[in-house]
């Protein structure tokens, strides 16, 4: 039996916690807060470790069946972009989830991640942004906004949902 089989919706939900940065619940206000960034931080390559999850919206109670990332990988770096991928569990038997990152200042926008996978007989889609913020080249605060779609009987209330995990990221020496 394979883990995705084992574990449905936990699994198809272990992505949201991938990072975070917003503590506002108002949709229509999806930008990184940017207290801490600083003028030209540009981040240390490497995997960053992923600490202090919060769920600051959870349109759906997904986030009860969610775990959070192991940590995240900066490649790529340069003064304005950087590639991040985001490791999960080995034990969720999901693959990490990439993405490309524009870098102004401390502050980062990330390219919309992707990611398709079945559980049982349902189909999950899953689209995560990310924004965040550099305090230096070796931590930050990140925030995921991930929207669900889902077709099947598994899929409960999580077709629409949307989740916002925001994390402190450390660059692990």
């Amino acid at each position: 039996m394979s883990n995705i089989s084992r574990y449905p919706m936990a699994l198809a939900l272990a992505l949201t916690p991938l990072l975070g940065c917003s503590s506002k619940d108002d949709a229509s206000d999806d930008t990184a807060d940017t207290t801490f960034a600083t003028a030209d931080v540009t981040p240390m390559e490497g995997t960053w470790a992923v600490t202090n999850n919060t769920w600051d919206r959870d349109d759906c109670g997904a986030s009860l069946l969610l775990a959070a990332p192991e940590a995240v990988a900066l490649s790529d770096v340069t003064d304005t972009s950087f590639a991040l991928s985001i490791v999960f569990p080995v034990s969720f038997g999901l693959p990490d989830l990439g993405t490309t990152c524009t870098l102004d200042g401390g502050a980062f926008v990330c390219v919309e991640a992707s990611q398709s996978f079945t559980i049982y007989s349902s189909q999950v889609d899953l689209g995560a942004t990310v924004t965040g913020s550099l305090s230096s080249e070796m931590s930050g605060r990140m925030s995921a906004e991930l929207l669900l779609a889902c077709t099947g009987p598994e899929c409960m209330n999580f077709d629409g949902c949307m989740l916002v995990n925001s994390a402190d990221i450390t660059h692990e020496m």
